[in-house]
């Protein structure tokens, strides 16, 4: 093989391998939701005020899971347990599906002040479900926008993806509503009724 051909391929198998996939408008057609808990495992996420985003994360994700299988829709978690799972891996497990949405749940770090949900898309065709989804969440909290954002899981994906920040752990005042299962009840809900709100009445 040629020297320049040689040094060149790794760089063009990393960057093909890096590259943004076709995201498939499936947001009216979807019969498939993945449900991704942020982080797991080793990596706790946001730990303060007494409250671990991993384990709030994943009992809003468990909740909201609940409600999306009594919808009728098929729900495939990326975790459902406290383990790590890397970030390709879960985009992964989203573009194995047929006919799917990606919803991946987190709670926020930030100034003490800093307040409120947020629900982060990347592709043009997931920024309506986010704003459908932050609308829902803006009936039990404060609502923080819908940035676009170049995070992994939502990049990679090739389904509609959104990435809900629930609220901020890094307040003092909201670490205490996410520690409460009442409230994450709540969020779970109220994520449940915007994605079956954006999919349409088919159950």
């Amino acid at each position: 093989m040629n020297k320049t051909i040689h040094l060149l391929l790794p760089l063009v198998l990393f960057v093909a391998g890096c590259a943004t996939p076709t995201v498939h408008n499936t947001l009216h057609t979807f019969t498939t939701v993945v449900v991704d808990p942020g982080h797991g495992g080793k990596d706790s996420g946001v730990f303060k005020n007494r409250v671990a985003e991993k384990i709030v994360a994943l009992d809003t994700a468990q909740r909201l899971a609940g409600k999306l299988r009594a919808a009728g829709f098929r729900v495939v978690m990326t975790r459902d347990s406290d383990r790590f799972i890397e970030l390709n891996d879960r985009a992964a497990i989203s573009n194995k599906q047929r006919n799917a949405v990606f919803v991946s749940v987190h709670f926020n770090d930030g100034s003490r002040r800093a307040h409120g949900a947020q629900v982060y898309w990347h592709s043009n065709v997931s920024q309506e479900f986010a704003q459908r989804i932050e609308n829902k969440l803006g009936e039990v909290t404060m609502k923080d926008g819908v940035p676009h954002a170049n995070f992994r899981v939502l990049r990679l994906n090739q389904y509609p993806a959104v990435l809900v920040e629930c609220g901020f752990i890094s307040n003092r005042r909201e670490a205490r509503r996410c520690a409460d299962t009442k409230f994450r009840e709540q969020l779970a809900q109220k994520i449940a009724e915007g994605i079956i709100e954006e999919r349409g009445a088919r159950f």
